[in-house]
């Protein structure tokens, strides 16, 4: 009986040159079908071209100690998702009509713990100013909910009037996605907001990577910049564990009025719930101010980071509870806005303050 899923039985040539993504998203496929987990070959050495392709992962996955070289020179789709990690359960309509701030009780039930997701369009916040100013967001929310309706996080925002809300199952059995060395050749579009994905996608709960490498080679004078190459989003209860990223180069831009530097991530984290950062260290030097840092986020609640040496912290448009410990920050420092805890111990943070409440977002914490 066939106990693992492997590339090669599909196609590829580990030899570094072959083009092996179609043969990577094939074995995955099967492995989906029939419900058997992956392994790559210790010593391969897989190239995964400019082809608009993903490989959907649903099944445990081992790329031990294989390379992957991501080339993105010349890519069909630059918004593609190299590996993609879905949700198990469809999200569904909730009739919710109104929603108070800390309320601890949805009065219904669910079929298990689910994710709640909920907007205002008729009200927006995180408006932006400064160079890169926007108008904001409808006011949104997302948070957990167990099968008896109780809330298992923290509503962030009183909702007069909800405009839209749904619910969607999370995953309990956990996934497990481990090891591989990836490259990326780095784009050398022109230097502007033209986000480029190339990612490891994960929507799925109680994920965990771990043991990946990322690198990034052939910057050169102009490069677009990257929306994360570990992607976390929609979720909960995920785990990134022990594994090496790399700062990006930081290039610059024309913004509203004048020019800005780019944010590039390694790590982003966006509507996501309990994520784990452990042991996650940068490339670089963490006070290479050439480098952006490795993690940006969104609208996520119960972050930690533990044992982590990286250029910063970021929370954009807000995190509600969150923990930094025994970590070493560099010099983007702690930068957030947000509300509920923030707690941080046994860490050393540079830069130039201890914690900034980012002034672009009105500089709050509510908590």
């Amino acid at each position: 009986m066939q106990e693992y899923v492997t590339y090669e039985a599909f196609g590829a040539a580990g030899d570094g040159k072959t083009d092996d993504m179609a043969a990577i998203v094939a074995a995955h496929a099967y492995a989906n079908e029939h419900h058997l987990p992956v392994r790559a070959a210790a010593d391969a050495s897989y190239y995964i071209g400019g082809h608009d392709l993903t490989a959907v992962i649903k099944t445990d996955t081992d790329w031990n100690t294989a390379r992957f070289l991501v080339d993105d020179t010349s890519v069909e789709n630059k918004d593609q998702t190299l590996f993609l990690v879905p949700e198990t359960y469809t999200a569904e309509p909730l009739s919710l009509t109104s929603l108070v701030r800390e309320q601890k009780r949805l009065n219904r039930t669910f079929p298990g713990t689910c994710l709640v997701s909920v907007r205002d369009e008729t009200r927006r916040n995180y408006i932006r100013k400064g160079p890169n100013q926007s108008n904001g967001a409808p006011v949104s929310d997302t948070f957990l909910v167990s099968a008896d309706g109780e809330v298992l996080n923290d509503i962030m925002w009183d909702f007069p009037q909800v405009t839209s809300a749904t619910c969607r199952q999370i995953e309990e059995e956990p996934l497990v996605i481990r090891g591989g060395h990836f490259t990326t050749i780095a784009n050398q579009r022109p230097s502007a907001y033209t986000y480029y994905a190339r990612d490891i996608w994960v929507r799925r709960s109680h994920t965990t990577l771990s043991g990946i490498t990322h690198r990034i080679m052939g910057e050169g004078e102009h490069g677009a910049p990257y929306g994360g190459f570990l992607r976390v989003s929609g979720c909960a209860y995920v785990t990134l564990s022990d594994c090496s990223l790399t700062g990006h180069k930081i290039y610059i831009t024309q913004g509203v009025g004048s020019r800005v530097p780019m944010g590039s991530y390694d790590i982003s984290l966006g509507g996501a719930a309990f994520v784990t950062l452990s042991g996650i260290t940068q490339a670089q030097d963490i006070m290479d101010n050439t480098r952006w840092g490795l993690m940006g986020s969104n609208y996520c609640k119960d972050i930690t980071l533990e044992n982590c040496v990286m250029s910063r912290f970021d929370a954009h448009m807000g995190v509600t509870n969150a923990t930094v410990r025994g970590c070493r920050l560099g010099w983007q420092r702690v930068e957030a806005i947000g509300m509920g805890h923030f707690l941080v111990e046994d860490s050393e943070i540079s830069g130039w303050n201890f914690i900034q409440l980012r002034h672009d977002y009105g500089g709050h914490w509510d908590g």
